[in-house]
């Protein structure tokens, strides 16, 4: 609370008092002290004292709930055209105007008497505001009405708002004393005219922008086209009066740069901004344009997937990655974890398509099925999800040389890390497929032998039983396998490498005739003899190699030597299949399999060939055969796709940020309540919308994060809408005489208003008549004193 005066006038009477009284106490100097107390200070502090009574002092008590605002706006039939009866435009007007404490506002509309719009709505959060008040129109305005609306509960609780009341009527402020409430009147003229963008289009016969112009009362402006940023015409506009609608032609000589941006603004200071601009944004032209990642593949772009990078494939509309297998180190040829990553990255967050082809080296023969990424990117499935049972055969090294330790790192020994790579293996087989293990050194023994189901259980305890020793002889084997191998089963052998012979004879003669599957798992030859007999056989049989360098790599590869024989093979043999409704043959195909999220575009027998599916934005097609014809097809699927003419992008830089714009029409009709957002490599925001059809959205334009030099794309929920470049339609500063706004005729003028603190929020204490009594007492002690004869004495002394 603070000290305050009801008339601060009357304070110029004791003023003028006190100057006089320091006059006559300079005149008086020969008299003595009793006359000047008596004849001069009594006098006059009374007139002081009495003075100050007739300000009225009092204390100003601050009873204002803190943060909030009461917002009256007026809805009376004159503000019909009034700006503030826009929800978001007033939103704008308080967001610049009210103190930074303010964190609330209700807005209450008044004509024939209140109408509560909305309460506590966040003055800084434009997407909790309405775009329309659900309020009626009167046709007068009750004042006294809406100042007393809640002011007796705000009174008893003594929770004050401040009002601010928008109205375009004469207000002259009597009566507003008496309320408990700081009240701030701002005004406006009875008219504001809107001129704005309805709707713009772009013809190819004739070559042509046209744009729909419209405006509700009387108006000039001028019209500004912009393509990609820079001005290319300028045309002056004039409504003579009234609704109307004016339709305005750019013609052009040639087509338009594509992929691009035209903008039609309006240089207008109406009180809507939001309508003042629409954009198109011309899609590019088709087919778009495809970046091969391998080797080259027709006329297209290519690059290896070692120079392959996010950055450059965001401008494509497609990425082909040609026949390149899974390597988990990378290196040249081979699709790395990264490049993986990338693709996702252009498919899920830009929409560009990507395609896997692969009709000798991918999928199952590239293992895609080793990197969880990319076989749940992938549209076709590397591994059977459905398949007969297999029979699969473990011949494991138990020689005496698995007793050792695994590696300089590891006291274990090596059978451990066979022991562990065999239970891996497993974990990719079914239920009823069936296992046999036997284990060879000197002579070979059975380990177990049933389907998964039955072993499962004991598998760990009964191989830990095994007890290596004696030399590597992998031909003891050759008896038992004779009797336990059947057709098209699966032959695994795993060794250290210490093999000093192989009868490479009987092992073809006895793999030929059951048409195994052979998977030899050893270090690689150093050009030994012993070693080189396992290099013989494998050349002998057609055997899978894979080799180690120390024993700790046994769980990785038993795993992979199990999904390599289960995962689809690479085929030569003629293949003839149908593309929609049309046949067609080819001799290079890879077997692959159909997921439930992929639509199967060519299915032959139990093989699915070419299957697209939606990842995120983008879509991801897989194709298995070597063909011209469906692959071109695919890629047309695939494509990011046009954008969506019903909204039109503006991009522009503003400070160290772009802002995007986009404009949401239907035909005549706005896009309301959609969800956009806008996308970079390294950013995102979503867009508010501030207008009808209009929304806003503002991306970093730095480094570390920002969308300075990025494709980005404005996606909904349906998908891509409209795409970007932010270099390319950034829009430039316009030059100085251009970017100067001149005010169109009627447009809306709001004064600086008007305060009045009432004199209900004054307490009344009780200094005014304390103050009333000082000067009478002061009165009559100067009279009585003036009587008396000691007084009498001292003044006639």
């Amino acid at each position: 609370m603070s000290l305050g005066f009801d008339q601060p006038w009357w304070l110029v009477l004791p003023l003028a008092v006190a100057v006089l009284a320091m006059v006559m106490m300079r005149a008086a100097r020969g008299r003595s002290r009793w006359w000047r107390g008596i004849c001069v200070v009594l006098p006059m502090g009374a007139v002081v004292v009495l003075g100050v009574g007739l300000a009225g002092p009092a204390w100003v008590v601050s009873t204002t709930r803190a943060g909030h605002v009461v917002v009256l706006v007026d809805f009376s039939a004159s503000t019909r055209q009034q700006a503030f009866r826009e929800p978001r435009w007033l939103q704008r007007q308080l967001s610049g105007q009210l103190p930074a404490g303010v964190r609330t506002v209700s807005v209450v509309g008044f004509a024939e008497g209140p109408q509560v719009l909305a309460e506590n709505l966040p003055v800084g959060d434009v997407t909790r505001w309405p775009m329309a008040w659900p309020a009626r129109e009167g046709a007068v305005t009750d004042v006294a009405a809406a100042l007393a609306w809640r002011s007796a509960e705000e009174v008893a609780t003594g929770n004050l708002a401040p009002r601010l009341m928008y109205t375009d009527g004469l207000f002259d402020g009597r009566g507003v004393r008496e309320l408990p409430f700081t009240l701030h009147v701002v005004g406006g003229e009875a008219r504001a005219v809107d001129v704005g963008v309805r709707s713009i289009a772009f013809t190819q016969k004739p070559l042509q922008l046209v744009a729909m112009l419209a405006a509700n009362g009387e108006a000039s402006t001028t019209v500004v086209i912009q393509q990609n940023g820079r001005e290319i015409a300028r045309r002056p506009v004039r409504f003579a009066g009234g609704r109307g609608e004016r339709l305005i032609t750019i013609p052009f000589e040639k087509a338009p740069e594509q992929p691009g941006v035209l903008t039609v603004e309006v240089l207008s200071a109406d009180p809507w901004p939001e309508n003042n601009r629409a954009s198109l944004t011309l899609a590019a032209a088709t087919p778009t344009k495809v970046l091969v990642v391998g080797e080259p593949l027709g006329t297209y772009e290519h690059v290896s997937p070692e120079k392959f990078s996010v950055e450059r494939a965001a401008g494509y509309g497609a990425v082909v990655v040609n026949d390149l297998p899974f390597g988990p180190g990378g290196g040249p040829g081979v699709l790395s974890p990264q490049v993986v990553a990338g693709l996702e990255t252009l498919a899920r967050e830009l929409g560009v398509g990507v395609m896997l082809y692969g009709p000798t080296r991918g999928f199952g023969p590239g293992r895609y099925h080793e990197h969880a990424a990319l076989e749940r990117f992938s549209p076709l499935a590397s591994l059977p999800p459905e398949r007969p049972p297999v029979r699969i055969t473990f011949l494991l090294d138990a020689s005496a040389s698995m007793n050792q330790a695994a590696s300089d790192a590891r006291a274990d020994r090596r059978f451990s890390l066979v022991i562990a790579g065999v239970l891996e293996a497993l974990t990719l087989l079914k239920p009823d497929d069936q296992i046999d293990v036997l284990a060879f050194n000197t002579s070979t023994t059975p380990v177990v032998s049933g389907t998964l189901k039955e072993i499962g259980p004991k598998l760990r305890e009964t191989l830990a039983a095994v007890q290596p020793n004696g030399t590597t002889t992998p031909d003891s084997a050759l008896p038992l396998l004779r009797e336990k191998l059947g057709t098209e089963a699966v032959l695994i052998l795993l060794t250290d490498g210490e093999v000093p012979q192989v009868d490479v004879g009987a092992w073809s003669a006895l793999l030929s005739r059951n048409k195994t599957l052979f998977t030899i798992v050893s270090p690689p030859p150093t050009g030994g003899a012993a070693k080189d007999q396992l290099a013989k056989l494998a050349e002998a049989t057609g055997a899978l190699t894979l080799n180690f360098e120390q024993a700790d790599q046994w769980p990785a590869l038993l795993r992979r030597a199990v999904a390599d024989r289960l995962a689809g093979r690479a085929r030569t043999d003629v293949l003839k299949y149908m593309m929609g409704d049309v046949p067609a043959t080819t001799n290079r195909w890879v077997e692959a399999f159909a997921k439930p999220d992929a639509p199967v575009r060519i299915r032959v027998e139990r093989f699915a060939l070419a299957a697209v599916a939606q990842r995120g934005l983008g879509k991801v097609a897989g194709l298995t055969v070597a063909d011209d014809r469906p692959r071109g097809e695919l890629l047309r699927e695939i494509s990011a796709p046009p954008s969506d003419p019903r909204f039109g992008l503006n991009v522009e830089r503003r400070g160290d940020a772009f802002v995007l714009t986009v404009d949401a029409r239907e035909g005549d009709a706005f896009i309301n309540g959609a969800t956009l957002t806008a996308r970079t490599l390294t950013t995102s925001a979503r867009f508010v919308q501030v207008g009808p059809g209009q929304y806003e959205a503002t991306l970093p334009s730095g480094g570390g994060g920002g969308a300075g030099g990025q494709v980005g794309v404005v996606a909904s929920e349906r998908g891509v809408v409209a795409r970007f470049n932010v270099p390319d339609v950034v829009t430039e500063e316009l030059p100085a005489s251009v970017s100067r706004v001149s005010p169109i005729a009627g447009a809306v003028m709001l004064d600086a208003g008007e305060s009045y603190t009432p004199r209900a929020m004054l307490r009344r204490t009780p200094l005014q008549r304390v103050c009333f009594a000082s000067a009478a007492f002061l009165l009559l002690a100067a009279l009585l004193l003036k009587r008396q004869p000691f007084a009498s004495g001292a003044i006639r002394g």
